[in-house]
């Protein structure tokens, strides 16, 4: 396995998601299909935690995200919910920047549908 790593665009964010269980999503993320610029992330979170049992920390900091981004986050997230009620080590955190209220609810929102370890950090 190996690391996924996608630099970002004017509309999508930097990806870093390595094999020692750091993963990252970070910058503005409004692609024209936002399901198959994630699909890609949903391949490689599923595999690697087949293949290892290290702790996944997924670090979002995004400054912008449009509603299909949205969902395909919340699918990101979900996959690693699903994961942790098995393994009890993942977590998110979600890093908003302190003046931005809209990220700080958005981050606020994702968590309560979820049942892992999320911190809201604020940048």
């Amino acid at each position: 396995m190996e690391d996924l790593v996608l630099a970002a665009t004017k509309s999508t964010p930097e990806v870093r998601f390595t094999v020692s269980g750091e993963l990252l999503v970070q910058g503005e993320s409004y692609p024209e299909n936002a399901f198959s610029f994630f699909q890609p992330l949903f391949t490689w979170l599923k595999e690697f935690t087949r293949e290892s049992d290290k702790k996944v920390v997924l670090r979002i900091k995004l400054a912008y995200f449009n509603t299909s981004s949205s969902k395909c986050l919340l699918d990101l997230m979900e996959i690693l919910n699903e994961l942790h009620e098995q393994r009890k080590s993942d977590e998110i955190h979600w890093i908003y920047e302190k003046s931005d209220e809209d990220m700080k609810e958005s981050g606020e929102e994702f968590m309560e549908d979820l049942k892992l370890p999320f911190k809201l950090i604020e940048a």
